[in-house]
Order: C-alpha cells, then structure tokens, then sequence
C-alpha cells in the first residue's frame, strides 16, 4: 500500500505499547480504540492488528495488491477509484484502486484497517509509532507521500467479530463538532487538595475551548486563566492518559496516548477510562466541561447524564 498523501496526520497505530512506562516510553497506539477494535473486527483481523489512523481526514493511498478495508471513527467523504465507498463495513479494493479521504465532518480521528494488517516492523512489542521518540510505525514518524507500507500475508480467512458496544454508542449518538460541548467525566486527581477551592471551583465551572496547539499528547485547552495563589509546580511524579493537569499558565493541559510519563504540575483531575475515545474525538475548537462523578458508570454522552 502506498501513500499518495499524509493529510495533517497520519501514522501507524496498534493498541498500544504496554509495559515499559518505567523506561519513560509512552503507551502510544490508537487513540480511539474502540473505533481501532471495530475496524479491525470488520475485516476478521486480530484486535491489535496495526492500522493507519488520519487526524481530520486528508489521506490518500493506493492498494499496491487486491485487498479489503475498512474505515471507522470520524466521518468524512471517502472515494474508491471516484465512487462513494461505506463505512463500518468489509470493502474490496482491486490492485491499484486508490483510497482518498475528505475533511472530517464531526469527531477528529478516523481509522483505516486492511486485511490482514499494515506489516511495520514490532518495536517494544508493537507497531504503533512514537513520533515524539521517533520509533515504530513506519520509520518513527507520520506518514508522507511516497511511503510504502507492507502489508500482512494473506491467512486463512476469519469471520468479522461483534464491534464494540463503545463504538456503536459512539455512532449512535453522534461525535463532536467545532462548536459543541462536549461533557468529560473526571475523578479527583491525586494533587487536587493542593489547589485552593477556588481554583477547583473555577475548574469545574468553565466552559474550556480546545486549542490549536493539541496534538496526540495532550489537548491543550484555553479558556480564562485559573488564578492560583499557591505553587504550582510539585516534584515530578507519575502521570497516565487521561491526566489533567494545571501548569503554570492556567489552562488545564489533558494528557493523551502520546503524552510523557511524569509530570511536575498539580494533577489536578482524572479522566475516566470510558471517555478516553471521546478525548480522542473531540476536535479543536470544540467546547469542553469537566462533571465530577463516583460509584457506577455509563457510556458517556455529549450532555451530562445523557
């Protein structure tokens, strides 16, 4: 399979690479996993199989060899060879069809899957890249026209599998937009006592915006600077996806699958495990409020307790 173009971000992707935080490398992998899991399902491939995941659309590629895809997570217009092609379904691609992705129209990250799997070299037991650290996926770094991606060998063939409940919650309730809040369920972080209550007061109460500096490692949000009289900095301690934390300027940082793995601002807040793809699926200039929950918990919604 060839990349005839990269879009704003492409990269390879499995489930991620589990097991040597200790060594500071990050977790990595697909952001939204349910969204992998189902794409990778739709063809009968192993869950873990890696995968191209586009940030906002953007990509194009040939398929080298007769093959079948495909795609899941965030919509947009894709063309087989011109014509309209489905999504969350098995798709055949002839040798030499070309795939082509337009501008995401909701959510931020879509998922491409092939038969058999995207071939990449495994790296600390995966194939996920580590753009920061420059290893994995294909050479360390995100796709750019030219690449020739290695595709896995042909087995014998194995019945699609049920797609994850997350995921089909996901599309049925819709992904985010610019524009619309989305709701993040948090737990109380490990240095929450260290903010004053006015500080997790206004936390909680802003309504924070997504901003243009957000990558794989964290969505930054911007929104009216907390005011914190007390230290902001502590000794460096652990930190996971899902970690927010407040630096000095303010503005909660939310940590992702590509984030470091300590950190010496007050962790200020948890993002629970369920609303880890919508953390993934929200897109910059989506708006962003932080509910406080406990006990029990459900898939999330775009508004509280929905």
């Amino acid at each position: 399979m060839t990349v005839l173009r990269g879009g704003p971000l492409a990269s390879v992707q499995d489930l991620g690479r589990h097991g040597y935080r200790s060594q500071a490398v990050a977790v990595c992998g697909a952001l939204d996993i349910p969204a992998a899991v189902a794409a990778n399902r739709i063809l009968g491939n192993d869950d873990g199989a890696a995968l191209i995941e586009a940030t906002y659309g953007g990509l194009a590629v040939r398929f080298d060899v007769a093959t079948a895809f495909a795609l899941t997570g965030a919509p947009c217009e894709a063309h087989l060879d011109g014509e309209r092609t489905a999504w969350d379904m098995r798709v055949t691609a002839p040798a030499g069809s070309r795939l082509e992705l337009g501008t995401v129209t909701a959510g931020a990250r879509t998922m491409l899957a092939v038969e058999c799997g995207i071939a990449v070299p495994i790296v600390l037991d995966s194939r996920s890249t580590d753009i920061a650290a420059g290893f994995g996926g294909f050479e360390g770094r995100a796709l750019r026209a030219g690449d020739v991606l290695p595709l896995g060998e042909q087995g014998p063939a194995h019945d699609a599998h049920p797609l994850p409940d997350a995921y089909l919650a996901a599309r049925r309730r819709g992904l985010p937009r610019v524009g619309t809040t989305v709701f993040v369920r948090v737990l109380p972080g490990p240095d929450a006592e260290r903010c004053s209550e006015t500080a997790r007061s206004q936390f909680f109460s802003t309504e924070w915006v997504v901003g243009p500096r957000s990558t794989r490692a964290a969505l930054r949000l911007e929104g009216p600077a907390i005011v914190e009289e007390r230290a902001r900095e502590v000794p460096s301690r652990a930190v996971l996806p899902g970690t927010v934390q407040l630096p000095i300027g303010g503005r909660p940082i939310v940590l992702l699958a590509d984030g470091p793995t300590t950190g010496g601002y007050p962790r200020v807040a948890t993002v629970i495990h369920a609303d880890l793809p919508l953390l993934a699926q929200t897109p910059i200039g989506a708006r962003m409020r932080f509910v406080r929950v406990a006990g029990a918990l459900r898939a999330n919604a775009l508004t509280p307790g929905g």
